[in-house]
């Protein structure tokens, strides 16, 4: 081949033959081509850790280069199927979860406020918070009257849910196991108090009708008048010697109530009255 690109016969060629080319040409148009496509300057992107990230593309800059020299030339001197310009920098992430209150199981309370994303699947540590029974002691035990009349009496105690994050009392239905008493009974009622309209004095109704004994059973001590003739001493002496004319003696003769040392009717004495003069 000489300037001027024509072909002439081999015998005006000096020297041995060149070996032939191993690539075999069928399509004219690529034999002819001096460029190459080629996809440069892809766009830099960082991609993001974690849950919920979408799936990113980035694009790239077709250019044809020529075969030897590599500058960029016409896009006419390249041929064939043109390369892809956009590919995949960073794969989709899986969906982010989120705390719901009916993950947290007995013993456990949702966090307030719930977090909305814990990552890609959401541990019980991430949504919930520990909760216990908060019990105080009992007071002592205090001394039953054994008195007519009481009524019964019992020992309270403030029993809650609480947190163990932050101590604040929750609803009791988080903890679990059976919520512990917060009541307990300390002394049983004892008997009515009898009443004197129920009691039969021996010596008529009882004087003390409305009256409230101290015990269950009503005695003649609380409900009857304990009562008995009192005399006082003689009030006349008679004096010595002769002449002196018939004196009489006297002295006072009572019923008396023997709780308060009052006269009482006489018809509440039995018996006969001591005389009284």
């Amino acid at each position: 081949q000489v300037p001027g690109n024509v072909t002439v016969e081999d015998h005006r060629c000096s020297g041995s033959r060149p070996e032939s080319s191993i690539l075999a040409c069928n399509a004219t148009a690529f034999c002819n081509a001096t460029g190459v496509w080629k996809v440069q300057d892809w766009q830099n992107v960082s991609c993001r850790k974690g849950c919920g990230n979408p799936q990113i593309k980035v694009s790239g800059e077709l250019t044809c280069l020529d075969k030897i020299s590599g500058e960029k030339v016409d896009d006419g001197q390249c041929s064939g199927e043109k390369p892809v310009t956009s590919r995949t920098a960073c794969n989709a992430t899986a969906n982010c979860d989120s705390c719901k209150e009916a993950d947290c199981r007995d013993g456990y309370v949702g966090r307030t406020p719930l977090p909305e994303d814990c990552g890609s699947s959401c541990s019980l540590a991430d949504c919930c918070d520990v909760v216990e029974w908060q019990v105080p002691p009992w007071r002592d035990q205090e001394r039953c009257s054994q008195l007519c009349g009481q009524t019964a009496s019992y020992d309270q105690r403030d029993v809650r849910c609480v947190s163990k994050a932050n101590g604040s009392q929750v609803d009791s239905r988080h903890c679990a196991g059976e919520e512990p008493e917060s009541q307990r009974l300390i002394c049983q009622a004892t008997e009515p108090c009898g009443l004197c309209s129920n009691f039969s004095c021996r010596l008529g109704p009882a004087p003390n009708s409305t009256a409230v004994c101290q015990t269950a059973t009503c005695s003649e001590l609380e409900c009857c008048k304990q009562v008995q003739w009192k005399s006082k001493e003689w009030k006349a002496q008679c004096p010595d010697g002769c002449g002196h004319k018939k004196e009489i003696q006297y002295r006072t003769v009572a019923c008396v109530d023997m709780h308060n040392g009052e006269a009482v009717n006489d018809s509440d004495c039995g018996g006969t009255k001591p005389e009284g003069s």
